[in-house]
């Protein structure tokens, strides 16, 4: 951190610097994306669709209903249910067992003639799933084909009757009833809105990532975004992403202003990978607590037998510079400016002061009353005291936020995996208050769906 050595002159010393107008301003961020793709496998759909047909799931066991049809018609599930994707459709396929009875009268009061019979057809459905704006997936099904292993028609016995085309109609609308079945399932089971709203409410709570730094993460979201459903061979994928600013703070547990969860913004793309602007800020505060802890009331000596005591030292910005106030007693009592420019060295990953000298009207007063310490090498010492260097920061920064994307988990609901694959500072800028340091973050995430059941 910062901070640098001077030596001082018996004589009283009062000077104070040129100050700009306060500011502040932070740096201004680019718009930040974090690319959570949900995947949803079809054992989950296929699930769901099974817990709904359990048993006969169509039952019409009455002659006289439909405009007095004369047909009665039971069906189940025999089998697992197979779903196949692609673009935003699926293909759902049910084995069932339809048991169907005809009967027949040949006047009102000739005796009824029944006749009942079973098979096993094996039906498509088509569904074309979305999701929609309020968070809800959409499905509209229909039948795509039903394969008849053999005819649904009845021989009638004492008389030949061909039922087949009646028969065969209340099959299909009876099947045909099973598409809206199927979406009233999907709407009921795979409800995603509680989970965004847990998962929006997660992302704003501060979490501890490094205890001994005291290094808190957590996101300032403003947008939820998706495009398209994708259909991959297992499952399907609900590209989303959450526009928002990432906060890393230092010192006690943050306090934060919780937003509740948008309307979803649907787009025709989302970026796969994320990227994330992170503003670090290094307030003057800290760093003078920092400073006073490793410097105030040292003493130092100087040629001459010259001895200085340094009673105060802080830090403060002014108009893009960091100013060095020291207030020291014995061969100078009074206090003196130097100052600098932060700047970045990016290739060494090192922050440091450019331009640092004493500040223009210390400097003038020292001339007069203690030129000695503008001849004494202090000076370059300060400055390269004043160096910086990132570098293991961000290495230690990358392997905290890849342990939060590796392990985090969110009662029991849901869990991310990622992984940060770059991360580099940007840009530096300070104001009368901080020095805002922004990293550049690049890398990939997944949200999984623990389960989808409330």
């Amino acid at each position: 951190m910062l901070f640098f050595l001077f030596a001082c002159s018996p004589k009283t010393f009062v000077v104070s610097p040129e100050l700009a107008p306060a500011n502040k301003e932070t740096a201004a961020l680019d718009p930040s994306f974090i690319s959570l793709p949900i995947n949803i496998s079809y054992e989950s759909l296929r699930e769901a669709f099974e817990r709904q047909m359990q048993g006969f799931f169509y039952v019409d066991d009455d002659f006289e209903n439909n405009a007095k049809d004369n047909i009665k018609i039971k069906i189940r599930r025999t089998g697992s249910i197979a779903i196949v994707g692609h673009n935003e459709y699926v293909k759902i396929t049910l084995p069932l067992y339809i048991w169907a009875e005809a009967r027949w009268k040949a006047c009102e009061i000739c005796p009824a003639i029944t006749k009942d019979i079973d098979f096993e057809p094996e039906v498509s459905f088509i569904s074309r799933i979305t999701f929609q704006p309020g968070y809800e997936i959409y499905t509209s099904t229909t039948v795509s084909n039903i394969a008849y292993k053999k005819d649904p028609g009845i021989n009638m016995g004492p008389v030949t009757l061909n039922l087949k085309p009646l028969l065969q109609n209340a099959i299909n609308e009876s099947i045909r009833s099973t598409g809206p079945k199927i979406d009233e399932t999907v709407r009921n089971e795979l409800k995603i809105k509680p989970y965004m709203e847990k998962l929006w409410k997660a992302v704003q709570e501060p979490i501890l990532i490094d205890s001994s730094y005291k290094t808190w993460i957590y996101l300032q979201p403003a947008e939820f975004q998706t495009s398209p459903l994708v259909m991959g061979q297992k499952g399907m994928t609900i590209n989303t992403a959450i526009q928002t600013l990432l906060k890393i703070e230092f010192g006690d547990r943050p306090k934060t202003i919780k937003t509740n969860l948008p309307s979803l913004a649907v787009k025709e793309s989302i970026p796969k990978n994320f990227k994330l602007d992170i503003p670090l800020s290094i307030s003057f505060a800290e760093a003078t607590n920092l400073l006073r802890n490793a410097f105030k009331d040292t003493t130092i000596e100087f040629s001459q037998g010259k001895k200085v005591k340094i009673n105060d030292i802080s830090i403060f910005g002014n108009g893009g510079w960091a100013f060095v106030k020291v207030a020291c007693s014995g061969a100078l009592n009074g206090t003196i400016y130097m100052k600098g420019k932060p700047a970045l060295d990016f290739a060494t990953a090192t922050i440091q002061l450019q331009d640092f000298d004493y500040e223009l009207n210390t400097k003038q007063a020292l001339l007069k009353t203690a030129s000695w310490i503008l001849k004494s090498t202090i000076k370059n010492k300060a400055k390269e005291k004043l160096k910086y260097s990132v570098a293991s920061d961000l290495e230690n920064a990358k392997s905290s936020i890849n342990n939060y994307l590796n392990n985090y988990k969110y009662e029991k609901l849901l869990e991310v995996k990622g992984k940060l694959t770059t991360l580099k500072i940007s840009s530096l800028h300070l104001n009368d208050y901080e020095i805002n340091v922004i990293l550049k973050a690049e890398g990939q995430a997944q949200m999984n769906f623990l389960s989808l059941l409330l």
